[in-house]
Protein backbone atom coordinates (compact mmCIF):
# COMPACT_ATOMS: atom_id res chain seq x y z
CA UNK A 1 0.00 0.00 0.00
CA UNK A 2 1.50 3.51 -1.22
CA UNK A 3 0.59 6.30 -2.72
CA UNK A 4 0.94 4.83 -6.40
CA UNK A 5 -2.02 3.25 -6.08
CA UNK A 6 -4.10 5.79 -4.22
CA UNK A 7 -7.19 7.61 -5.75
CA UNK A 8 -5.88 10.91 -3.87
CA UNK A 9 -2.59 11.01 -5.24
CA UNK A 10 -3.01 13.86 -8.44
CA UNK A 11 -1.03 11.87 -11.58
CA UNK A 12 -2.01 13.82 -14.75
CA UNK A 13 -3.07 11.08 -17.42
CA UNK A 14 -0.55 10.20 -20.44
CA UNK A 15 -1.80 10.81 -24.08
CA UNK A 16 -3.15 7.23 -24.00
CA UNK A 17 -5.47 8.13 -21.49
CA UNK A 18 -3.59 6.16 -18.16
CA UNK A 19 -2.76 7.07 -15.04
CA UNK A 20 1.50 6.20 -14.86
CA UNK A 21 2.84 7.70 -11.80
CA UNK A 22 6.65 7.85 -12.67
CA UNK A 23 8.99 6.42 -9.30
CA UNK A 24 11.43 9.65 -9.95
CA UNK A 25 8.47 12.77 -9.70
CA UNK A 26 6.41 13.92 -6.67
CA UNK A 27 2.73 14.64 -6.89
CA UNK A 28 0.43 16.33 -4.75
CA UNK A 29 -1.82 14.52 -2.54
CA UNK A 30 -5.19 15.95 -2.66
CA UNK A 31 -7.08 14.39 0.16
CA UNK A 32 -9.53 16.88 1.84
CA UNK A 33 -8.89 17.08 5.54
CA UNK A 34 -12.42 17.85 7.50
CA UNK A 35 -11.72 21.04 10.04
CA UNK A 36 -12.14 19.42 13.48
CA UNK A 37 -13.33 21.87 16.09
CA UNK A 38 -10.54 23.73 17.73
CA UNK A 39 -10.62 26.24 20.28
CA UNK A 40 -9.97 30.35 19.62
CA UNK A 41 -7.16 29.54 21.35
CA UNK A 42 -6.03 28.30 18.08
CA UNK A 43 -7.77 29.65 15.48
CA UNK A 44 -6.95 32.74 16.51
CA UNK A 45 -3.07 32.13 16.75
CA UNK A 46 -1.23 34.65 13.99
CA UNK A 47 0.26 31.35 12.02
CA UNK A 48 -2.83 29.53 11.81
CA UNK A 49 -3.76 28.15 8.45
CA UNK A 50 -6.56 25.57 7.61
CA UNK A 51 -6.10 23.06 5.76
CA UNK A 52 -2.56 22.14 7.10
CA UNK A 53 0.27 22.73 4.25
CA UNK A 54 0.35 19.81 1.64
CA UNK A 55 3.71 18.51 0.62
CA UNK A 56 4.80 16.67 -2.49
CA UNK A 57 5.04 12.86 -2.15
CA UNK A 58 6.70 10.59 -4.69
CA UNK A 59 4.57 7.31 -5.75
CA UNK A 60 6.28 4.90 -2.86
CA UNK A 61 5.65 7.20 0.10
CA UNK A 62 2.35 6.46 2.05
CA UNK A 63 3.17 3.31 3.84
CA UNK A 64 0.15 3.01 6.28
CA UNK A 65 -1.28 6.39 5.57
CA UNK A 66 -4.99 6.17 7.26
CA UNK A 67 -6.62 8.49 4.39
CA UNK A 68 -5.16 5.90 1.87
CA UNK A 69 -7.97 4.68 -0.96
CA UNK A 70 -7.30 2.43 -3.19
CA UNK A 71 -8.18 3.43 -7.45
CA UNK A 72 -11.33 1.79 -8.87
CA UNK A 73 -9.88 -0.40 -11.51
CA UNK A 74 -12.35 -1.64 -13.93
CA UNK A 75 -13.34 -5.02 -14.17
Amino acid sequence: MTCRDCRWLNVPLDSAGRRRPNRIKTYNCMVEVPRPPLPASIVTFYNFRWPPERYRVSPEDGAGCPLHEPIARPR
